[in-house]
């Protein structure tokens, strides 16, 4: 279970929470009821797609996947981490195409979209000189219009930030233990999430800061424990996984995706199925998250994340709106036909401009399980 091989699926977790989020962002460029309040699917339609406005708890995921992997050198290998080191890494590995990313958006924003289109990309807008610098800053979520230019940079942000306690997470971990750790990362999100929600930002995400720590913990579980305790954690993420999705689900539909709450359970699924995948290589999970598909998304599951949004409204804005689609066919056709053709063009994206500052092995080869790609 400790062979780089066995952690596949890891690229596959990140295809499919990818994946939703593309697909959640189709719906909503389809039925944007966020931003115009009234348009959202009746009938069959609502029974059959209206899950798709959960799109959000992916980047919970995301988050908790990174946790996890940034986590694994630690327990795998006793590797510490160097903090000027690290954050030259990190740095070199996201910001490169994070950036490349923000300027395509910015010129097809100002060059080719157009504002109050009726659809959900008119929250990319207006654009202001302070929005613009907090992206380049990735302070966009301590603004008061995080999804300015465009929305999905939000997470971005918010996981760059995580890293600026990571190397204070494994001092703690490895002085103190896991425990301290984790009531560390859980007292820093949940305290400095209701402290800036009180003082009026109410979209810092700092919570995630707590599902990053549940990641962590995931990697300890799942590269620790001994032979004779794997029966026994197995049977608790059996046990857990089922609830905790049920009780995610009707919180979520109660409460909204961004709540404290939710996010937790989401997460706390998140890293059961981490633990589990990796101490049952065997299982259908990990077989089904490992298949050749999603493992090649995966790999560049951060370019398909950092591009898909304004494709979305260019292929709405050329293609769709033209033809006079009806809402449910304007969604089949962005799901389908779009998401294929975004593939295509997040993948040379990669090519280009994320697969250069990749970590690379002494045999040249990248670390597909090892790196982590941030989405």
């Amino acid at each position: 279970m400790k062979e780089t091989r066995h952690l596949q699926f890891l690229d596959g977790f990140r295809a499919a929470a990818a994946l939703l989020v593309v697909f959640h962002h189709a719906w909503l460029q389809s039925w944007p009821y966020t931003t115009y309040p009234g348009l959202k699917p009746t009938g069959l339609t609502a029974a059959l797609t209206g899950w798709l406005a959960f799109g959000k708890v992916a980047v919970t995921a995301f988050i908790v996947i990174s946790g996890f992997c940034l986590m694994l050198p630690i327990v795998r290998y006793g590797k510490s981490v160097e903090p000027r080191r690290f954050f030259w890494r990190r740095c070199r590995r996201i910001l490169p195409p994070y950036y490349v990313a923000l300027g395509f958006a910015l010129l097809l924003d100002y060059l080719f979209i157009r504002p109050h289109a009726g659809t959900i990309y008119d929250g990319s807008y207006p654009l202001t000189l302070g929005g613009i610098l907090s992206h380049v800053f990735l302070l966009q979520n301590f603004s008061f219009n995080p999804y300015q230019i465009t929305g999905p940079f939000w997470s971005i942000a918010v996981e760059f930030q995580i890293y600026l306690f990571f190397p204070f997470f494994i001092w703690t971990y490895k002085r103190y233990g896991l425990a301290a750790m984790l009531v560390l990362t859980t007292v820093l999100g949940f305290g400095t999430s209701l402290f800036f929600n009180r003082i009026g930002f109410h979209s810092t995400f700092s919570h995630y800061i707590v599902m990053f720590g549940f990641g962590m913990c995931a990697a300890h579980y799942a590269f620790t424990v001994q032979p004779h305790e794997v029966k026994r954690v197995v049977t608790v993420c059996y046990a857990l996984v089922p609830c905790l999705l049920l009780a995610a689900f009707v919180l979520h539909h109660q409460m909204g995706s961004q709540k404290l709450l939710s996010d937790t359970l989401i997460g706390l699924l998140t890293a059961a199925c981490l633990t589990f995948a990796t101490l049952r290589p065997e299982s259908a999970l990990s077989r089904g998250l490992s298949v050749k598909p999603l493992a090649w998304l995966g790999a560049f599951s951060y370019s398909f994340y950092l591009v898909h949004f304004p494709l979305q409204q260019v292929l709405w804005q050329l293609i769709a709106h033209p033809a006079g689609w009806s809402r449910l066919t304007t969604f089949l056709f962005m799901s389908s036909v779009g998401t294929a053709c975004i593939i295509g063009f997040a993948f040379a994206f990669f090519r280009m401009f994320e697969r250069p500052f990749m970590t690379e092995s002494k045999d040249g080869k990248q670390k597909a399980a090892l790196v982590e790609v941030v989405s």
